[in-house]
């Protein structure tokens, strides 16, 4: 199960990011905004909230998008 803090932080990040920009943030932009060490790290949680239904990637550049 994902740390929650990181979950909600990262689900709330998508969300706002993807509705003021109309595309989703690169995993550095989620890195840094969410408090997590690197890129790698916020792929690795947002592999985990795929894994649980809470977000999709579409098949293309910053393509995640909340559920």
């Amino acid at each position: 199960m994902p740390h929650p803090d990181h979950s909600a932080a990262i689900l709330a990040y998508l969300r706002e990011y993807v509705d003021s920009n109309g595309y989703g943030p690169t995993l550095d932009e989620i890195a840094a905004a969410c408090g997590l060490s690197g890129k790698r790290h916020a792929h690795y949680w947002l592999v985990r909230l795929r894994e649980l239904g809470q977000v999709c990637q579409m098949q293309r550049y910053r393509g995640w998008r909340v559920v």
